[in-house]
Order: C-alpha cells, then structure tokens, then sequence
C-alpha cells in the first residue's frame, strides 16, 4: 500500500483535538496586537520608533509560532491504515515514521514509567511538556522509542518492534484509537495502570 492510499483510507487520530486548536490559533493571530493596542487604550503618547519595535516583535511572536510550533502541536496525527501505522508530524521540526504491522511484536497498554522507562532523551523530534512529545526518544533503560503522545510518562499504547524499539502512543481520542488499532494492526493487551 502506497502512501498516499494509507491516508485516503486510514484512520487518523491527532495528538491534539482539532476543536483546540482553531480556538488557539486565532488567540495566536491575536496576540502580535496586544504590545500595540495596550498603549493605544491607555492614551499614552508613543513615538513610532517604539510603535514600530512593538509590531516587529509582534510579528516574530506570530511567525515562530505559526511556522514552527502551530504545525507541530496542532497537526501531528497518528495514522493507522491496514496493518500499517504511521507518526507524521508537519512543519520545521517535521517526523514521519512508518512501520509496518510484521514488524511489530506485541502491543499494549500500560503506564510507560513503570512498563519501559522514561522518555529522557529526545533524539530528534519536539517536545513541548504537558502539551506533546513527538519524535524518537531514548528511554532509561537504553532502547529507543519512537513518541507520538499527548502524555509520553503516562498510560500509552505501547507497541515493541522487532529492531528492539517501542512505540508509545496516545492520540486525544484514546479509547477509539486502541480499538481501531486492535483491528487494523494487532490486538492490543489491556494492562491495568
């Protein structure tokens, strides 16, 4: 199955629910004209050189959040396809891994501190805490693990691939994700957290 087939007839979860992310994007937009409009509403006189300095940090606010971490937070999916899953994250800091069902061993979901470790070292990826991690991370006890999760330290579904490295998953919509994955990929053991 080709690539663009896994995205025309996977299943896509996002890392972050849609719905937050059209609120935060337009509080984004928003936030380059807060240095410009406060002194407008407080009626002080400001020169335009210092006008000017407002809107020129204004814009890179804007700018390095719409081109690095908007991409990255609010469009990383997991999508899960006939046997095949994929993490893709968009933007500057982009990730995309494939991996193919024959190439994992066993799935589960668990606590990932107490099961495998700790993600302690990002490899290569992003990692905003309390908000998202993906990439591939490597864990306390020396394997790697590629992350795509929402709460990488906390109950995921964990996936061991046979190049001896997990998966650790957790899309918003966790539960719809480990049944779609328990029927697309491999079943999924149910591990009390």
């Amino acid at each position: 199955m080709n690539k663009e087939g896994l995205k025309e007839s996977g299943h896509v979860f996002y890392l972050i629910s849609p719905h937050k992310y059209r609120v935060a994007r337009k509080l984004f937009l928003f936030i380059p004209l807060i240095p410009i409009l406060i002194p407008a509403i407080a009626k002080d006189l400001i020169t335009l050189r210092t006008l000017a300095t407002l809107a020129i940090a204004g814009l890179v606010v804007f700018i390095v959040f719409d081109l690095i971490l908007y991409p990255a937070i609010f469009k990383s999916k997991i999508i899960i396809g006939y046997g095949v899953v994929e993490i893709n994250t968009p933007g500057l800091v982009s990730f995309k891994k494939h991996i193919l069902r024959n190439n994992i061993v066993k799935a589960y979901v668990c606590k990932v501190t107490e099961s495998i470790g700790v993600p302690y070292l990002r490899l290569y990826g992003l990692s905003i805490p309390g908000i998202i991690s993906v990439g591939l991370y490597r864990l306390s006890g020396g394997k790697e693990a590629y992350v795509a999760s929402r709460k990488p330290w906390s109950i995921n579904l964990v996936a061991e691939i046979k190049d001896k490295k997990y998966l650790i998953l957790r899309p918003y919509n966790f539960d719809e994700f480990v049944n779609v994955f328990s029927k697309e990929v491999m079943p999924v053991i149910k591990y009390k957290p």
